[in-house]
């Protein structure tokens, strides 16, 4: 994903969090929560990605 696209979506999730843990908790079941899915976002932002697509 680009760089900015990326910044754009971590704030678009940052500024919009009770919206989003709605529509998330309608599409789960209920075992998962948002904060876990950021942290699973913001890991696979810091991954090597230049490295792990060669």
């Amino acid at each position: 994903m680009n760089k900015n696209a990326d910044f754009q979506l971590l704030r678009y999730f940052r500024d919009n969090f009770d919206k989003i843990e709605s529509w998330f908790n309608i599409i789960t079941n209920n075992k998962s929560s948002l904060n876990e899915l950021k942290d699973e976002i913001s890991i696979l932002e810091n991954k090597d990605w230049l490295n792990i697509l060669k």
